[in-house]
Protein backbone atom coordinates (compact mmCIF):
# COMPACT_ATOMS: atom_id res chain seq x y z
CA UNK A 1 0.00 0.00 0.00
CA UNK A 2 1.59 3.35 -1.02
CA UNK A 3 1.75 5.99 1.88
CA UNK A 4 3.84 8.53 0.74
CA UNK A 5 2.76 12.20 1.89
CA UNK A 6 0.34 10.26 4.57
CA UNK A 7 3.05 8.76 6.75
CA UNK A 8 2.51 11.47 9.36
CA UNK A 9 -1.21 12.59 9.28
CA UNK A 10 -0.15 16.08 9.98
CA UNK A 11 1.68 16.64 6.57
CA UNK A 12 -1.63 15.71 5.07
CA UNK A 13 -3.42 18.46 7.18
CA UNK A 14 -1.34 21.00 6.35
CA UNK A 15 -1.76 20.40 2.99
CA UNK A 16 -5.39 20.15 2.83
CA UNK A 17 -5.99 23.45 4.81
CA UNK A 18 -3.16 25.49 2.39
CA UNK A 19 -5.17 24.22 -0.27
CA UNK A 20 -8.41 25.09 1.12
CA UNK A 21 -7.68 28.20 2.32
CA UNK A 22 -6.41 29.99 -1.05
CA UNK A 23 -9.34 28.29 -2.76
CA UNK A 24 -11.60 30.16 -0.62
CA UNK A 25 -9.41 33.28 -1.01
CA UNK A 26 -9.63 33.42 -4.95
CA UNK A 27 -13.02 32.26 -4.42
CA UNK A 28 -14.05 34.81 -1.84
CA UNK A 29 -11.81 37.44 -1.07
CA UNK A 30 -13.63 40.97 -0.88
CA UNK A 31 -11.00 43.42 -2.51
CA UNK A 32 -11.18 41.62 -5.62
CA UNK A 33 -9.67 39.44 -8.47
CA UNK A 34 -6.60 41.43 -9.19
CA UNK A 35 -5.79 41.57 -4.87
CA UNK A 36 -6.51 38.41 -4.45
CA UNK A 37 -4.11 37.27 -6.69
CA UNK A 38 -1.31 39.27 -4.70
CA UNK A 39 -2.62 37.71 -1.51
CA UNK A 40 -1.98 34.29 -2.72
CA UNK A 41 1.14 35.22 -3.85
CA UNK A 42 2.39 36.51 -0.72
CA UNK A 43 0.95 33.44 1.20
CA UNK A 44 3.43 31.32 -0.74
CA UNK A 45 6.14 33.49 0.33
CA UNK A 46 5.24 33.23 3.73
CA UNK A 47 5.12 29.37 2.92
CA UNK A 48 8.44 29.40 1.19
CA UNK A 49 10.12 31.70 4.54
CA UNK A 50 8.51 29.33 7.29
CA UNK A 51 10.00 26.32 4.97
CA UNK A 52 13.59 28.03 4.86
CA UNK A 53 13.16 28.62 8.43
CA UNK A 54 12.16 24.87 9.72
CA UNK A 55 14.78 23.42 7.41
CA UNK A 56 17.89 25.00 9.13
CA UNK A 57 15.91 24.65 12.55
CA UNK A 58 14.94 21.61 13.04
CA UNK A 59 18.69 19.92 12.72
CA UNK A 60 18.96 22.28 15.70
CA UNK A 61 16.32 21.05 17.62
CA UNK A 62 17.45 17.81 16.70
CA UNK A 63 21.15 18.05 17.73
CA UNK A 64 22.37 17.69 14.70
CA UNK A 65 24.54 18.83 11.89
CA UNK A 66 23.11 21.28 8.98
CA UNK A 67 24.50 20.24 6.06
CA UNK A 68 25.40 22.50 2.93
CA UNK A 69 22.35 21.45 1.29
CA UNK A 70 19.68 22.56 4.10
CA UNK A 71 21.76 25.94 3.57
CA UNK A 72 21.80 25.92 0.07
CA UNK A 73 17.84 25.74 0.28
CA UNK A 74 17.38 28.36 2.93
CA UNK A 75 19.31 30.77 0.96
CA UNK A 76 17.27 29.72 -2.22
CA UNK A 77 14.01 29.57 -0.28
CA UNK A 78 14.59 32.86 1.32
CA UNK A 79 15.47 34.69 -2.44
CA UNK A 80 12.45 32.94 -4.01
CA UNK A 81 10.12 34.91 -0.98
CA UNK A 82 11.72 38.28 -1.50
CA UNK A 83 11.27 38.11 -5.34
CA UNK A 84 7.65 37.21 -4.84
CA UNK A 85 6.94 39.64 -2.26
CA UNK A 86 8.51 42.48 -4.45
CA UNK A 87 6.75 41.41 -7.63
CA UNK A 88 3.87 39.86 -5.85
CA UNK A 89 1.21 41.93 -7.99
CA UNK A 90 2.74 41.66 -11.29
CA UNK A 91 3.14 37.55 -10.52
CA UNK A 92 -0.25 37.33 -9.61
CA UNK A 93 -1.90 36.51 -12.62
CA UNK A 94 0.42 33.83 -13.44
CA UNK A 95 -0.38 32.02 -10.63
CA UNK A 96 -2.84 30.71 -11.88
CA UNK A 97 -0.67 28.11 -14.41
CA UNK A 98 1.08 27.14 -11.64
CA UNK A 99 -0.90 25.93 -10.04
CA UNK A 100 -3.02 24.10 -12.76
CA UNK A 101 0.21 22.48 -13.45
CA UNK A 102 0.50 21.52 -9.60
CA UNK A 103 -2.86 20.51 -9.00
CA UNK A 104 -3.07 18.01 -12.19
CA UNK A 105 0.15 16.52 -10.66
CA UNK A 106 -1.08 16.06 -7.02
CA UNK A 107 -4.53 14.87 -8.02
CA UNK A 108 -3.53 12.12 -9.84
CA UNK A 109 -1.31 11.10 -6.97
CA UNK A 110 -4.33 11.36 -4.74
CA UNK A 111 -5.76 8.84 -6.77
CA UNK A 112 -2.87 6.31 -6.86
CA UNK A 113 -3.26 6.60 -3.14
CA UNK A 114 -6.77 5.89 -3.30
CA UNK A 115 -6.39 3.14 -5.18
CA UNK A 116 -3.65 1.47 -3.35
CA UNK A 117 -5.90 2.09 -0.32
CA UNK A 118 -9.44 0.55 -1.00
CA UNK A 119 -9.20 -2.48 -0.10
CA UNK A 120 -7.96 -1.54 3.73
CA UNK A 121 -10.60 1.43 3.62
CA UNK A 122 -13.61 2.08 1.61
CA UNK A 123 -13.28 5.60 -0.53
CA UNK A 124 -16.90 5.50 -2.44
CA UNK A 125 -17.68 8.63 -3.75
CA UNK A 126 -14.25 9.96 -2.38
CA UNK A 127 -13.01 9.05 -6.32
CA UNK A 128 -14.54 11.77 -7.68
CA UNK A 129 -12.28 14.55 -6.25
CA UNK A 130 -9.70 14.37 -8.32
CA UNK A 131 -10.97 13.74 -11.31
CA UNK A 132 -12.73 16.50 -10.68
CA UNK A 133 -9.65 18.80 -9.70
CA UNK A 134 -8.15 17.28 -12.55
CA UNK A 135 -11.05 18.67 -15.02
CA UNK A 136 -11.20 22.28 -13.18
CA UNK A 137 -6.91 22.49 -13.72
CA UNK A 138 -7.12 21.33 -17.28
CA UNK A 139 -9.73 24.20 -18.03
CA UNK A 140 -7.62 26.61 -16.31
CA UNK A 141 -4.80 25.41 -18.36
CA UNK A 142 -6.19 24.95 -22.16
CA UNK A 143 -9.15 27.50 -21.72
CA UNK A 144 -7.33 30.78 -22.71
CA UNK A 145 -10.77 32.98 -23.43
CA UNK A 146 -11.93 32.78 -20.24
CA UNK A 147 -12.12 36.06 -17.74
CA UNK A 148 -9.71 36.49 -15.07
CA UNK A 149 -12.66 36.48 -12.52
CA UNK A 150 -13.59 32.76 -14.45
CA UNK A 151 -10.05 31.18 -14.25
CA UNK A 152 -10.03 32.43 -10.57
CA UNK A 153 -12.86 30.42 -9.72
CA UNK A 154 -11.95 27.47 -11.50
CA UNK A 155 -8.83 27.74 -9.50
CA UNK A 156 -10.55 27.93 -6.51
CA UNK A 157 -12.77 25.51 -6.81
CA UNK A 158 -9.92 22.87 -7.87
CA UNK A 159 -7.82 23.61 -4.73
CA UNK A 160 -11.03 24.00 -2.42
CA UNK A 161 -11.96 20.45 -4.16
CA UNK A 162 -8.02 19.19 -3.54
CA UNK A 163 -8.10 20.59 0.24
CA UNK A 164 -11.12 18.64 1.08
CA UNK A 165 -9.73 15.36 -0.86
CA UNK A 166 -6.77 15.84 1.71
CA UNK A 167 -8.23 16.04 4.69
CA UNK A 168 -11.06 13.42 4.27
CA UNK A 169 -8.26 11.18 3.35
CA UNK A 170 -6.00 11.80 6.22
CA UNK A 171 -8.47 9.81 8.07
CA UNK A 172 -8.94 7.28 5.64
CA UNK A 173 -5.53 6.28 4.99
CA UNK A 174 -4.95 6.26 8.97
CA UNK A 175 -7.98 3.37 8.98
CA UNK A 176 -6.28 1.91 6.18
CA UNK A 177 -3.36 1.60 7.51
CA UNK A 178 -4.34 0.25 10.94
CA UNK A 179 -6.14 -2.27 8.68
CA UNK A 180 -2.77 -3.05 6.51
CA UNK A 181 -0.81 -3.61 9.76
CA UNK A 182 -3.52 -6.11 11.55
CA UNK A 183 -2.96 -7.88 8.45
CA UNK A 184 0.83 -8.23 7.40
CA UNK A 185 0.99 -9.07 11.30
CA UNK A 186 -1.87 -12.18 11.15
CA UNK A 187 0.13 -13.49 8.14
CA UNK A 188 3.17 -13.06 9.97
CA UNK A 189 1.60 -14.85 12.94
CA UNK A 190 0.14 -17.57 10.98
CA UNK A 191 3.85 -18.14 8.57
CA UNK A 192 5.66 -18.53 11.81
CA UNK A 193 2.68 -20.71 13.81
CA UNK A 194 3.03 -22.88 10.38
CA UNK A 195 7.17 -23.04 10.52
CA UNK A 196 6.89 -24.29 14.10
CA UNK A 197 4.61 -26.95 13.19
CA UNK A 198 6.17 -27.99 10.32
CA UNK A 199 9.60 -28.37 12.38
CA UNK A 200 8.19 -30.36 15.30
CA UNK A 201 6.55 -32.60 12.38
CA UNK A 202 9.39 -35.44 11.69
CA UNK A 203 9.11 -35.97 7.45
CA UNK A 204 7.66 -39.25 5.92
CA UNK A 205 11.15 -39.74 4.13
CA UNK A 206 13.42 -39.26 7.44
CA UNK A 207 10.82 -42.27 9.16
CA UNK A 208 11.27 -44.58 6.38
CA UNK A 209 14.62 -44.51 6.63
CA UNK A 210 15.45 -44.89 9.30
CA UNK A 211 15.91 -48.54 11.30
CA UNK A 212 12.80 -48.15 12.69
CA UNK A 213 10.73 -46.73 9.95
CA UNK A 214 11.79 -50.41 8.51
CA UNK A 215 11.13 -52.46 11.20
CA UNK A 216 7.65 -50.35 11.27
CA UNK A 217 7.29 -50.94 7.61
CA UNK A 218 8.00 -54.45 7.86
CA UNK A 219 5.54 -54.92 10.74
CA UNK A 220 2.74 -53.67 8.51
CA UNK A 221 3.70 -55.53 5.59
CA UNK A 222 3.50 -58.42 7.91
CA UNK A 223 -0.44 -58.07 8.78
CA UNK A 224 -1.10 -57.39 5.65
CA UNK A 225 0.16 -61.16 4.73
Amino acid sequence: MITLGFRKPYSSLIRGLFAFAVGAILLFYPGGINQAFTVVVKIIAGLLVFTAITTVLLPVFRKLPSSGVDWANFVVDILLALILFRFADKIGPGVLTIIGILLIAAAVFLLVVMISAASFSSMGMLFLLPFIVILFSALLLFIHSFSSATLAMLAGIALMVYGTGELVLTFKMKKAKNEYEAKFRQTEQDDSANTRQSAGRPSDNAVSGSPAGDLVQDAEFEKID
